[in-house]
């Protein structure tokens, strides 16, 4: 499934970084960088075989010094470079001092409904397989997920490897 741009949208997309500073707009909801993630694909195949379920919460410095842990930089260099890229990136845009990163082999459908999250910004990346889901703006997700079946003319989709910033309810 394909981003479908509409003249009236709840997201901004774009092919640098700085397209995430967007999501401080008041009728952005979501601002998604879109980029080729080609040169980790031997690390995350890698990654993939493993089935990793890693979480940790703390100041920039100790989630690093943690997945440092996990991915030894002998192996896995370009990962954890790829992980301090978004947390600074993060850091960045939403001035947060602390962070909650969660690393997962994901073989269900993590988030089996449409929701609102709590938060204020959250950050995705989907590494591999099917990217990110959400909904046009006009969509009541309350009544999308009674339905048996679901207007699927009104879900998007964001690339695998983009860096999604959505704001929460």
């Amino acid at each position: 499934m394909k981003i479908k741009i509409l003249e009236k949208k709840n997201w901004q997309i774009g092919k640098q970084p700085m397209v995430l500073e967007k999501i401080h707009q008041r009728e952005t909801n979501i601002a998604i960088y879109e980029r080729d993630i080609e040169n980790l694909k031997k690390e995350i195949d890698s990654l993939l075989s493993e089935n990793i379920n890693f979480r940790v919460s703390g100041e920039k410095a100790e989630v690093l010094d943690s997945i440092e842990k996990v991915l030894p930089s002998s192996e896995f260099s370009l990962m954890f470079k790829d992980i301090k890229f978004q947390l600074d990136l993060f850091e960045t845009i939403s001035k947060a001092k602390s962070f909650k990163l969660l690393l997962s082999t994901v073989n269900t459908n993590m988030c089996r409904k449409f929701h609102s999250d709590i938060n204020d910004l959250r950050q995705l990346c989907t590494y591999s397989g099917p990217g990110t889901l959400w909904l046009d703006d006009d969509v009541d997700i309350d009544s999308m997920n009674r339905e048996e079946s679901i207007d699927l003319s009104k879900v998007n989709q964001a690339e695998t490897g983009s860096i999604l910033i959505l704001k929460g309810s």
